[in-house]
């Protein structure tokens, strides 16, 4: 304690004001009576007295007296004001020892604080004081957000009196006095300024109300708390809890139907900490409790009388105790959750321990099963105690490997039944039937699951494709169902080895680890206490190796255990998918895969059809797109199964060194790992697969949309289709007849296009929710919003429109289908060439046989068998066939005789003899074969798969309308992206027409000698004409033509396709001659001949300037080494300026003709006017029939009739001009759907 200096105040002034002008402060006589008192007040500021409060200690001094006696006494004294009203500093220096003493005053808190400093030393500061010299301390809890400040008296400057203060976040402040003697009084101040005592034994912490709290949640009202504590009031309690930092609600019950409730929350954190809503302990109610441990304690009773009370405990643990009345009896049922398992004691005292994947072991009462699994609810890994934590680490490790252990025979025994299960239901239901993958030309993609096998499945329900082991096959839905759940108990039974794999590992390295040495002495007392009722003790093994090693062998088995963790979950989420997939398979009322539409089809008059399809392939789609997500977990199942396997075996392989076993352990893994790559590209593909069918079913839901806009257009439009009628626009612009309209996408909102004669109008169908200039009922239709909804992206696909992301998970998928048959084609090529050498050693060394059996061979009377290996026809003797049926081409090498095959001729020239070969020779020749055709059919996938992407990536940029066809988008996409278009549309064309040419074991794109009567034959198949009258007039023609170039001429196709704006591509094609004097010449279906491609430019009457033609270059079907065929585009016709005046002229004539020919006067010389001049221009509308029935349209709809209808307007297609255009209609070129 600090001594008092008191100076008595004589009054001795001195001169105000100095000779040379220097202000002066006055002193008093005590204030300058000696240095010994300036010294005094020098200790009373470093002990951290203000200057302030040593005037107040001195009536009639000032601030200014003070610091002039310093001076006067020889101290240096120094005062900063303050800048900004904030803090003043004044220094007080002895130049004797050079200690400095400030003080520094916050004007802005009303708070000072001293410092002291001496010389070479670290300046000292004094506790914060305030403007009566108290110490203030502040101090803010960062969970609640309250500030405490207290005011300590400690220079004994008052009467020693302390006050605490704290203001909480609501505003409330609390004020606690402690006078010297001890006594306390608290003050609660709401934040609405009303002041609260609390009663002495009230403590306004959050500990003192645990007291009140708990008897709330045991249903206690406030008022019946005040009448348990005399002397309470209702506002004491309320300000008590408000004090403690909580916030409380009340309601009483309005009858005897309704609850009370009392509610007190933590406004910090929102947190109920006590509730009850009920009307008394009796009936149903419910509460809730935060205890002082942070314990979450809740309670339930509901009408019936069930009690549950779930206790939260701050670490995690859970126990729910429930109880209910059972005949008069009490049954109790208690539950337990921690470490990530669920300890059940049921009423009759059994026991049973679940994990967190719904793996349960029952457990006997009163056995060492027990005894572990209460320990193991105990152990507390995630402590904050280090010492606990390890040991809990332990304990857990040690108990989950013993449960894990007891899990495996039950699962075991479960898969293995459901896999008896399984092959109960294949045999009852016969086996699948593999799928035939197809080249689906709608979507542009290779389709896996191809068509469904014919009819119902044999349980009745329809064909299911499910993928086994990265293939997929169709069957029956049970055997489906079967083989899931198989799989899951399989992917169960490998997650509870990796469990016990994993904690074997795990107990290895933390008793390896020096950090570990005491909690493993703890965990080893811990488990025997709990061991020893049954007579069992636990002595751990000492692990092998090093703790390095340990922390490696644990990390693979870590690794290992997510891996079979996965594939466990993926298995479970396809069987849950496949359920949802059969549920909607079965109430699907179209075929899940549209079968191809082979011709017209006859459809019901007054039906939406355009519509219905839409919707039917929505629908088609998402069910796709279910099997395809169950395809997904399916595939990735299989990755992490054999991931799991690989890292098992390689953890096996490490162990199995210097051991008979390590060669074939070596083998084993290296197969696992060629599996496991396997199955790698198994599942980039299914995930290509899933997200294109999600995405197409997002585009298939905005196609029904585009329908419903059309038809909803339509049905306001309907002068459109009245007809024969002619059309113009307001401003009087002709058009002509309505031929066709489309639905397109511009900017996020779809416009109608109408098509007609003369040009096209549209208008605009929906628009953005915030729009301008659009009537709000317009607007705001139901089909706008479904639009605007429809158009926003899925997240699960892509950040793009459905539209947009469609077109990227096509191209996705066939980027990653090119990929990988890439790969096999590497793969293949590597094959061949070691086939190839071997097999040209083996004809060094054996020689290449010959055209006769060997003497001896065959017993006498005896004749070799044929037989047919993958399509080669090969001889042998009776028991070497007999051996090939039982083993395979194996049993050919092993049947050491001779076998007769096709083999290439010995004098090198072309083509082969059949020979009896040395058998090794004739396996190799075999196999090599089977490799080069297996090569041929993955090359020309690969050709359709490139021209698949293409198509992506032109609609990409060359957008197709989301609702019917655009006649000019193939001529757009030509004229804006050529080499795109040719990749896309027209490469994979040629290309199928070669390969078909080619399996018909012949060409007709090259030349064949064509002599006699065989001529017609030749021409009608190659130009496809049919036994129409104008089939057999262009028959007829065109042979003509040809015999007058030679009666021997060798012929070839030429197939060209010609592309224009309003006919959109059309397949013709052109006759290549060649006489006796080698020159070519080019026949067209009309019998007109032509030199050149230029000449057929220059010449045709059949096309118009506008068009084009794409033609293979030098008129020559020739694929390169990289199976493309080198192709041109070149303008259709070469029109000279006569000509532009002429068409337009013969056009006009026409359609005054065709009037005329109804009329007697001219109907004798307007009719062959109109029959010629009908014929030239009625063969477009042929040919826009053609087109569009060729893509699946019907010959009921708006548009095909419209088209007939045009048809009977004009002539029929006849003459020179329109027989050209027959052509190819009559044979397909491209076909073959189906691969093999």
């Amino acid at each position: 304690m600090l001594e008092k200096v008191m100076w008595k105040p004589p009054v001795l002034p001195v001169k105000d004001v100095s000779g040379d002008g220097r202000q002066f402060t006055s002193l008093t006589s005590a204030a300058s009576q000696s240095k010994a008192q300036a010294d005094g007040i020098a200790r009373s500021l470093a002990a951290g007295k203000g200057i302030d409060q040593i005037v107040k200690e001195h009536p009639g001094w000032t601030r200014e007296q003070v610091l002039a006696q310093l001076r006067a006494a020889g101290y240096e004294v120094k005062v900063t004001e303050p800048q900004a009203g904030e803090t003043r500093v004044t220094q007080v220096r002895d130049p004797k020892n050079g200690r400095t003493v400030t003080e520094y005053s916050d004007f802005q808190h009303g708070t000072y604080y001293t410092a002291v400093k001496s010389p070479g030393g670290e300046e000292v500061s004094t506790p914060v004081r305030d403007g009566l010299g108290r110490k203030v301390t502040s101090h803010r809890d960062a969970s609640t957000g309250a500030i405490t400040t207290r005011y300590e008296d400690d220079l004994n400057l008052s009467d020693g009196t302390t006050v605490e203060t704290t203001r909480l976040a609501d505003g409330t402040m609390v004020t606690k006095t402690t006078q010297r003697s001890g006594a306390t009084e608290t003050e609660v101040t709401a934040p609405d300024g009303q002041r609260t005592k609390l009663a002495q034994d009230q403590k306004p912490t959050r500990e003192g109300a645990q007291p009140i709290l708990k008897k709330i949640a045991d249903g206690k009202t406030i008022d019946e708390i005040v009448k348990e504590h005399p002397g309470w009031t209702r506002e004491q309690v309320l300000a008590q809890l408000r004090a403690a930092g909580y916030e409380m609600k009340e309601t009483t019950p309005t009858s005897n139907d309704t609850s009370g409730t009392t509610q007190v929350r933590d406004p910090h954190t929102g947190k109920v900490v006590a509730s009850y809503s009920g009307n008394g302990l009796d009936g149903p109610y419910s509460s809730q409790l935060v205890n002082g441990d942070g314990d979450t304690i809740t309670v339930t009773r509901d009408s019936q009388g069930k009690t549950t009370r779930k206790v939260v405990e701050s670490n995690g643990r859970q126990t729910t105790t429930t109880t209910r009345e059972v005949d008069g009896k009490t049954q109790k049922t208690v539950k337990v959750t921690f470490n990530g398992h669920t300890l059940t004691t049921g009423p009759d005292g059994k026991l049973a321990l679940t994990d967190g994947e719904g793996n349960e072991v029952k457990i006997k009462p009163g056995t060492m099963l027990e005894g572990l699994a209460r320990t193991l609810m105990a152990a507390n890994p995630n402590s904050s105690d280090p010492a606990e934590r390890k040991e809990g680490e332990i304990v857990k490790t040690f108990i989950e490997g013993v449960f894990a252990g007891e899990r495996l025979p039950d699962l075991i025994g479960e898969a293995r039944g459901l896999g008896e299960e399984t092959q109960r239901m294949l045999a009852k239901y016969r086996d699948s039937h593999v799928a035939q993958p197809i080249k689906d030309k709608d979507k542009n993609i290779i389709d896996p699951i191809g068509l469904p096998p014919a009819g119902n499945a044999p349980s009745g329900g329809k064909w299911v494709p499910v993928k086994i082991q990265g293939q997929w096959k169709w069957v029956d839905p049970k055997v489906a169902q079967a083989m899931a759940a198989e799989n899951v108990a399989l992917s169960r039974v490998a997650e509870t080895r990796a469990k016990v794999h994993r904690s074997q590992a795990q107990f290895d390295a933390l008793a390896l680890d020096p950090a570990y040495k005491g909690a493993l002495a703890d965990a080893r007392r811990t488990i025997n206490k709990a061991l020893a009722p049954y007579g069992l003790q636990w002595s751990p093994p000492k692990p092998k190796g090093t703790l390095e090693e340990a922390r490696q062998r644990l990390a693979g088995t870590e690794t290992m255990l997510k891996n079979a963790s996965g594939a466990r979950s993926e298995y479970e989420q396809a069987a849950r998918i496949l359920n949802n997939a059969i549920t909607r398979l079965s109430s699907l009322s179209v075929p899940l895969v549209a079968p191809p539409v082979t011709g017209p089809r006859v459809r019901t008059v007054g039906v939406n059809h355009a519509l219905q399809d839409a919707q039917d392939e929505e629908a088609r789609t998402r069910a796709v797109s279910l099997f395809s997500e169950v395809g997904l977990h399916m595939s990735s199942g299989d990755k992490l199964s054999l991931d799991y396997l690989v890292g098992l075996g390689e953890q096996n392989l490490a162990a199995s060194k210097g051991t008979p076993q390590h060669k074939k352990l070596e083998a084993a893994v290296a197969d696992l790992k060629q599996m496991q790559t396997a199955a790698g590209q198994q599942l980039e593909l299914a995930e290509a697969y899933h997200n294109f069918y999600q995405a197409r079913g997002d585009a298939s839901a905005l196609r029904v949309l585009g329908q419903k806009l059309l038809t909803e257009y339509d049905s306001k439009n309907q002068f459109l289709f009245e007809p024969n009628k002619k059309h113009s626009t307001y401003g009087g612009k002709y058009l002509g007849k309505f031929t066709g309209q489309e639905i397109e996408v511009r900017d996020g909102q779809a416009w109608v296009v109408n098509h007609f004669e003369e040009g096209t109008t549209e208008q605009q169908l929906t628009y953005a929710p915030d729009a301008k200039n659009v009537r709000g009922e317009y607007r705001d239709r139901a089909l706008n919003k479904e639009w605007q909804t429809a158009l926003k992206p899925n997240p699960s696909v892509c950040q793009n429109d459905p539209l947009q992301a469609e077109l990227q998970a096509g191209k996705n998928l066939n980027t990653v289908l090119k990929q990988q048959i890439d790969g096999k084609i590497k793969i293949l090529d590597g094959t061949i060439r070691d086939l190839q050498n071997r097999y040209d050693g083996a004809l060094k060394e054996h020689g290449p046989g010959s055209a006769e059996a060997p003497a001896g061979m065959l017993p006498k009377g005896t004749q070799p068998v044929e037989v047919d290996v993958g399509g080669h026809k090969i001889k042998v003797a009776p028991e070497v066939a007999s051996q090939y049926e039982k083993g395979g081409l194996e049993a050919l090498a092993k049947g050491g005789k001779p076998v007769w095959i096709e083999i290439e001729r010995d004098d090198g020239s072309r083509g082969t003899d059949g020979r009896w070969v040395d058998p090794e020779l004739a396996v190799l020749r075999l196999r090599l074969s089977a490799a080069q055709t297996q090569r041929q059919g993955v090359s020309d996938l690969r050709s359709e798969v490139e021209g698949f992407r293409a198509w992506y990536t032109l609609r990409q940029q060359e957008p197709a309308p989301l609702v019917g066809t655009d006649p000019g988008l193939d001529k757009a996409s030509l004229d804006h992206h050529q080499q795109l278009t040719l990749d896309a549309i027209y490469q994979p064309q040629y290309q199928a027409m070669l390969r078909s040419a080619q399996n018909d074991n012949g060409s007709d794109f090259e030349f064949h000698r064509v002599e006699g009567s065989t001529l017609e034959a030749t021409v009608s198949r190659m130009l496809g004409l049919g036994g129409s009258s104008e089939g057999r007039k262009a028959l007829k023609e065109a042979t003509q033509e040809i015999r007058g170039i030679g009666d021997k001429v060798d012929v070839r196709v030429v197939p060209l396709f010609h592309v224009d704006e309003t006919g959109g591509s059309q397949q013709i094609a052109l006759l290549a001659v060649k006489g006796g004097d080698g020159k070519i010449w080019y026949i067209d279906a009309a019998g007109m001949k032509f030199e050149s491609l230029k000449d057929f430019q220059d010449n045709n009457r059949q096309f118009g300037e506008n068009g084009k033609l794409v033609v293979p270059a030098g008129l020559e079907m020739k694929a390169g080494a990289d199976g493309k065929i080198a192709l041109d585009v070149v303008k259709a016709r070469n029109v000279s300026v006569q000509e532009k005046i002429v068409d337009p002229v013969v056009g006009l004539i026409g359609t005054v003709a065709t009037v005329a020919s109804f009329t007697e006067v001219l109907a004798p010389v307007a009719a062959p006017i109109a029959l010629a001049s009908g014929a030239y221009l009625g063969g477009r509308t042929y040919h826009m029939q053609e087109q569009y029935l060729s893509h699946g349209g019907d010959w009921g709809d708006s548009e095909s009739l419209m088209n007939v209808g045009m048809m009977a307007t004009v002539a029929l297609p006849v003459g020179s001009s329109t027989l050209r255009t027959i052509g190819m209609a009559g044979k397909p070129l491209a076909s073959g759907a189906r691969m093999s």
